[in-house]
C-alpha cells in the first residue's frame, strides 16, 4: 500500500477495521523509518565528529613526536659537529699544561736563552689557551645546551666546561694565570670565524697575526699572564694541576672509548 492508494481509500470512506490497521501500520511505518533514519544520519554525524576528533589528535600526537625526534636530532648533530674539535682543543691544552708540570718544558725552552723558544712557548701557550676558550664559547653560543634540563649529556658537558671556567678564575689559588669568566670568553671570541652559518676557531698562523700585531687588551693580558707563568711555573703550579685534571675529565666524556686520544696520553698530575 502506498501513500496514494491510502488517502484514496480514506477519502472514499471504504474503510474498515482491516483498512483502519493497514493505514495506521502505514503511516506508523512511515514514521519509524523517518525517525531511525534521523537518528542514523545524528549517529553518522556523531561518528565522523568524533572520528575527525581523534584523527586531529592522532596527527597532532604524530607532529609532536616528529618535532620532538628532530629536535633529538639536531641536539645530536651538532654536539657530534663540536665534540671533536672541544676534545683536540682540550688535549692541546692538558698537554701543555702536563709540560710544564711535569717535563719542564718552562725550563728547557720557555726560558731559554734562544729568542725564538721562548717567544714559541708563550706565543703558543697562549693560542692553546684561546683556542679552548674559542671552542668553549662556539658550544656555549650554537649549541645553547638544548633542552638542558631534560638532556642528561648536555648538562654534565655544561658542568665540565664551567668547572673550568670556575677553576681559571678562582681566587683559592695563587693569583699566577688567573682569568676572569669575561675575558675568556672574550678570548675565545677573538679566535671564532663563522661561514655559511657554521662556527669554527682559527689556526695558530691566523692568530699569530692578530696576536702579534694587535693592541687588543685582552691578548695583552693573556700574553703578560702567561709569560709570568713560563718564568716561575712554581706559583701557578696548583691552578694548572686543577685545571690539567678538569681537562682530562672533559676528555673522558667526550671519548669515554678512547678512540681518539688513549689512555696512557691522559695522565692527571698529582699534587706534591
Amino acid at each position: 500500500m502506498d501513500e496514494q492508494t491510502v488517502t484514496t481509500v480514506v477519502s472514499s470512506g471504504a474503510i474498515g477495521a482491516a483498512g483502519a490497521y493497514a493505514v495506521f501500520k502505514f503511516f506508523g511505518d512511515k514514521l519509524l523509518s523517518n525517525l531511525f533514519s534521523k537518528d542514523l544520519e545524528k549517529f553518522k554525524a556523531d561518528l565522523t565528529k568524533d572520528n575527525n576528533v581523534k584523527l586531529e589528535q592522532v596527527k597532532s600526537d604524530l607532529l609532536l613526536i616528529a618535532k620532538n625526534e628532530e629536535r633529538t636530532f639536531s641536539r645530536e648533530a651538532r654536539m657530534k659537529q663540536y665534540k671533536f674539535p672541544l676534545l683536540h682543543a682540550a688535549n692541546d691544552l692538558q698537554s701543555r699544561f702536563f709540560n710544564i708540570l711535569e717535563q719542564r718544558l718552562c725550563e728547557y725552552y720557555g726560558q731559554s736563552n734562544v729568542v725564538e723558544h721562548r717567544n714559541y712557548v708563550v706565543n703558543n701557550t697562549c693560542f692553546l689557551i684561546a683556542q679552548y676558550f674559542a671552542w668553549a664559547e662556539i658550544i656555549r653560543k650554537d649549541i645553547q645546551f638544548i633542552e638542558l634540563g631534560s638532556n642528561d649529556s648536555a648538562r654534565e658537558l655544561s658542568t665540565l666546561i664551567d668547572s673550568i671556567y670556575s677553576i681559571f678564575q678562582s681566587d683559592s689559588f695563587d693569583e699566577q694565570l688567573f682569568i676572569w669568566a669575561g675575558e675568556q670568553r672574550g678570548l675565545g671570541e677573538l679566535l671564532i670565524k663563522t661561514q655559511e652559518k657554521e662556527s669554527y676557531c682559527i689556526g695558530y698562523a691566523s692568530f699569530l697575526d692578530i696576536f702579534e700585531s694587535t693592541d687588543n687588551v685582552l691578548f695583552l693580558s693573556l700574553k703578560r699572564k702567561v709569560t709570568s707563568l713560563i718564568n716561575d711555573p712554581e706559583i701557578g703550579y696548583q691552578r694548572l694541576v686543577s685545571l690539567q685534571n678538569s681537562l682530562i675529565d672533559l676528555m673522558f666524556f667526550l671519548d669515554p672509548s678512547y678512540g681518539r686520544f688513549p689512555e696512557d696520553k691522559r695522565q692527571k698530575v698529582k699534587l706534591s
